[in-house]
């Protein structure tokens, strides 16, 4: 459903709309302080100790805002405790599916690491 769908929809029904599309049009919609959130989240990875830090779905259509605001949160985050920021563990995604975070993930760990993983023995009983 796109914005036009909503707003010419025949129903008088209230609607409050979930997730991070904003779609102009008077309608009521809640979504998370995406800056804020990845702050926290990468933050907390430093607080751990954590010292090459990934920020996989960075976007750079201007349709699709979400990466880049998390992106925003990260970069302050590393900027506050004075970390490095490396371009090359930003990594774009085209969508946010489970499937392109793996991928962006191989592509960080690198062949040699990614063939560590898949040879790793694995417990009796997980063959």
């Amino acid at each position: 459903m796109g914005g036009a769908d909503l707003r010419d929809r025949p129903s008088s029904t209230p609607v409050v709309l979930l997730g991070e599309r904003v779609v102009q049009g008077g309608l009521d919609h809640i979504m998370i302080d995406n800056v804020a959130a990845a702050e926290l989240a990468t933050r907390h990875l430093i607080d751990l100790g954590r010292q090459r830090i990934a920020a996989i779905g960075d976007q750079f259509d201007e349709s699709r805002q979400t990466g880049r605001l998390r992106t925003q949160g990260y970069t302050a985050a590393l900027r506050t405790a004075g970390m490095e920021l490396m371009p090359e563990l930003i990594r774009p995604t085209e969508f946010f599916h489970r499937a392109d975070g793996a991928a962006a993930m191989a592509e960080l760990q690198g062949p040699d690491r990614q063939a560590r993983r898949t040879t790793a023995p694995q417990p009796p009983g997980r063959r």
